[in-house]
């Protein structure tokens, strides 16, 4: 906070549970086992200001003896956060970059190696036989990160396959006869799994927080149980990659982006992207609070968008962010409006909900009936009270301003000026009509007044001024005409040719003949609409 603080708190309303309840088995429904309401929130867990000048979490446990009903063994003394805590350890005081390094070594690192590596090696090298300190050094000089720097597609260190190698058997060797297939032995590369759990308390005997009730591996020591191991996994690895352990490499995992959902169900019809496996979300985000304001970056693979069109083509942004994440690079987040509008490729306005809009005198056959049904439908234009719309009936300027905020514009931001207003003919009264719109058209540069300083809000608009008004408001939605375009038209008012111009360009305007546009005479209602909707379905 401002103050310098850090601090969690641990959200949620949570029920005091009787005692004598295992929580990881469903309760009789008996009554016996009610709640006995919520406890308070200050028994939530939570932590100010530590004394390590930093707070980590990786899904562990939020606080001592918070329970996690039946996925429990998810939590406990062996646990990957410490992967970050020992990143972070010589130097709490990380920056910005430092702290993405952080987030990258976490993801490749063998999260399970720290509980039982250094251990294997001191059982091992009291081992007389070659081909085990031969294994022992390969251990040591690993360090325990999955890397694959000559992007052989195998990864570097000899260590990490016996490593690996070693762990699943020492997991069937130790749990295989009690549980049978129900815990998986292989070597876990996300997180701590049930099975590595289990053996670290078992390894660690009489010093480990939750002792074992039974001898796993009776009749062995625990020093003999990791040679044993240790020997069998270096046989079955010189079966299947022959004597010369320097050829002992495992193949690059990979992470693969599916189109499938967590069913398998198909969602799209992208394409399978495969890297190299990385631990960490498919979204990440990192974010800075310091008096200078809040600085944030994130990555989102394969990419924002997962539209693929019927024909088969994807969406440009449909993989772009894939290449990103990767090689552990971020993109900016964009928290300013500011930085959002000079970074847009396009801008959508969506109108929900779509209301009824169906005017007697706007037939189906009517040449503006589509135009007038859409704005109408979206709540920019309305009828008379009477229910017509009146499509050759003249429109206001103020009227105009209105409609093209609402269509082409933005009508989000509060006006402030009411003291102060840009026309003295356009004043504030306690109303939004005329003046909010009429302001909020000047400062997004869809309207000016005339010579004089006043507005005109309530002068008949007429053909020319609705042009510059919804060219102005459609802005780079419109194309630039090509040099030398001509509009074929001989009346228009000297100063208004690129404007007309983009218009006819654009097919905002056909003229009122093939040669005329008979600029000043006076616009309608159903003018407005026509020309108010070409722009929008632009956008």
């Amino acid at each position: 906070d401002t103050g310098g603080d850090i601090a969690h708190f641990y959200l949620g309303h949570y029920p005091v549970r009787p005692t004598g309840l295992d929580d990881r088995l469903p309760a009789p429904g008996n009554g016996e086992f009610e709640w006995a309401g919520f406890a308070p929130f200050a028994d939530n867990p939570s932590c100010v200001n530590p004394k390590q000048g930093y707070l980590a979490q990786w899904n562990n446990q939020p606080g001592p003896g918070w329970r996690n009903g039946e996925r429990q063994s998810g939590w406990g003394s062996a646990n990957r956060v410490e992967a970050i805590m020992d990143f972070l350890a010589p130097n709490p005081a990380v920056n910005f970059s430092d702290l993405q390094e952080v987030v990258r070594r976490a993801g490749l690192i063998d999260v399970t190696a720290k509980y039982f590596k250094e251990d294997l090696i001191a059982a091992a090298a009291k081992v007389d036989d070659p081909k085990v300190q031969q294994a022992v050094a390969q251990l040591r000089a690993w360090d325990n990160m999955w890397a694959d720097v000559d992007n052989d597609g195998k990864y570097d260190s000899v260590g990490q396959t016996v490593y690996e190698k070693w762990l699943s058997t020492m997991l069937a060797a130790t749990f295989r006869d009690e549980f049978g297939e129900f815990l998986d032995y292989s070597h876990p590369l996300d997180d701590i799994s049930t099975a590595t759990a289990m053996l670290y308390h078992v390894l660690e005997g009489g010093d480990s927080s939750l002792p074992a009730h039974v001898d796993y591996l009776a009749p062995l020591t625990p020093d003999e149980a990791r040679v044993d191991s240790l020997l069998a996994a270096l046989a079955a690895l010189e079966a299947e990659h022959g004597p010369d352990m320097s050829e002992w490499l495992t193949r690059v995992r990979t992470g693969d982006f599916v189109s499938m959902n967590f069913l398998g169900i198909p969602q799209s019809f992208g394409e399978t992207y495969s890297i190299i496996f990385q631990n960490r979300g498919t979204q990440n985000h990192l974010v800075r609070l310091s008096a200078e304001g809040v600085v944030g970056v994130n990555i989102n693979p394969p990419g924002q968008s997962g539209f693929v069109a019927p024909s088969g083509e994807l969406n440009p942004h449909y993989s772009d962010q894939l290449e990103l994440y990767e090689n552990w690079e971020y993109k900016p987040m964009l928290l300013k409006d500011e930085d959002v509008a000079a970074d847009a490729e396009s801008r959508e306005r969506l109108f929900y909900p779509l209301q009824e809009a169906a005017f007697p005198d706007v037939p189906a056959t009517h040449r503006f009936y589509e135009a007038i049904r859409y704005l109408g439908q979206r709540g920019i234009v309305g009828g008379y009270a009477d229910g017509r719309y009146g499509p050759d009936d003249p429109v206001k300027r103020a009227q105009v301003a209105k409609i093209a905020v609402l269509a082409l514009g933005h009508h989000d931001e509060e006006v402030t000026n009411l003291n102060r207003p840009t026309f003295p003919d356009v004043v504030y009264g306690g109303q939004l009509y005329p003046f909010d719109y009429v302001e909020e058209a000047v400062a997004q540069g869809i309207v000016s007044g005339y010579s004089n300083g006043l507005f005109g809000p309530y002068d008949d608009i007429t053909r020319i001024q609705l042009i510059r008004m919804v060219v102005r408001a459609a802005g780079d939605a419109l194309t630039e005409p090509p040099a030398g375009y001509n509009t074929g038209f001989i009346d228009i008012p000297l100063g208004d040719e690129a404007v007309v111009a983009k218009a006819k360009y654009n097919g905002l305007v056909s003229g009122a003949t093939p040669t005329t546009l008979d600029p000043y005479a006076t616009a309608t209602r159903g003018h407005v609409a026509q020309l108010m909707y070409s722009a929008l379905v632009l956008q």
